[in-house]
């Protein structure tokens, strides 16, 4: 299924499960958030942390809301039939 590149952003995936709700994505991944440029001394600061916590590249759990793009896919299945 072709999702936006927001979600695709998130490769390499590992590993990928759906929730109980029926729309939720869970994912596990190695990416790495880019950092927004330019930035104060503060936000130097925090982006540290973050590399230092969880933005290391290291496998973490990402979810995605799928209910915005189940209306088109469902459209695009029917017209397909």
């Amino acid at each position: 299924m072709p999702l936006d590149a927001e979600i695709n952003a998130l490769a390499p995936i590992d590993e990928v499960r759906l929730g109980p709700d029926g729309h939720t994505l869970y994912l596990t991944s190695g990416h790495v958030v880019a950092p927004a440029h330019p930035k104060d001394v503060a936000a130097n600061a925090a982006g540290l942390r973050q590399m230092q916590d969880w933005n290391n590249g290291g496998d973490n759990i990402w979810t995605v809301d799928l209910a915005p793009l189940l209306p088109s896919l469902r459209a695009a299945t029917t017209a397909a039939k």
